[in-house]
């Protein structure tokens, strides 16, 4: 017998959190983060609802893939990137951005050698230690990407992640925020920054895409 316990979604609430979204980053074009199965409220539907947001994330293909068959025409970015060679084919196919976090993925685009164009985003890591090339090994990431065939002008951009956003008072935030403009400031392309909270709280950490997760 199953378990008569349910969890109602609702909606609604979904679509007016977007809106709140738009509304406290109204220069900003929103990714809305969709992984782990929309935060447990059920990607498909949650998706559907989310048909205002510019674009989707999700943390790998697994993810990804579902709701392309599903019918989702956006962009879809790979918060975790790509795991093989052989993943690149899947990129093309399914029309897939990715994230590139470590060497080994740059290694991994140029044996697949892809004709493209992939849309990629170079991810910093400026605090919260967990995914992204320190600040000495970004100049030569960017210039391998860059030569990638696949990778045209306009196709590359920048990505970080903020590790204390939902602690106001934190220097965290700050210390993070200007090594992202000074990391960023020799190749000018979209950035994005700023998790449910900075969208929130740290207007200044909204730049060209918004990230909203939890808070929808």
């Amino acid at each position: 017998m199953t378990r008569p316990v349910r969890a109602r979604i609702d909606l609604q609430a979904v679509r007016h959190n977007l809106k709140l979204v738009k509304k406290q980053a109204a220069n900003s074009q929103v990714m809305a983060v969709v992984k782990a199965n929309a935060y447990g409220h059920g990607a498909i539907h949650t998706v559907a609802a989310l048909a205002d947001a510019d674009s989707f994330a999700v943390a790998g293909l697994d993810e990804a893939i579902p709701l392309r068959e599903a019918g989702l025409d956006k962009p879809i970015v790979l918060l975790e990137g790509i795991f093989s060679p052989q993943d690149v084919e899947v990129l093309e196919h399914y029309r897939l951005q990715a994230v590139i976090h470590d060497v080994s993925q740059i290694h991994w685009l140029e044996e697949a050698a892809p004709a493209g164009p992939l849309d990629l985003w170079l991810k910093i890591d400026t605090g919260m230690h967990r995914l992204g090339f320190v600040a000495a090994d970004i100049e030569p990431a960017w210039h391998r990407l860059s030569q990638l065939t696949a990778v045209q002008v306009g196709s590359l951009s920048w990505m970080s992640h903020l590790a204390c956003a939902d602690a106001p008072c934190d220097p965290t935030t700050d210390s993070q925020l200007a090594s992202f403009l000074e990391l960023t400031r020799e190749h000018p392309a979209p950035r994005s920054l700023a998790n449910s909270a900075a969208i929130l709280t740290r207007p200044d950490c909204h730049f060209d895409w918004v990230r909203p997760g939890i808070m929808l």
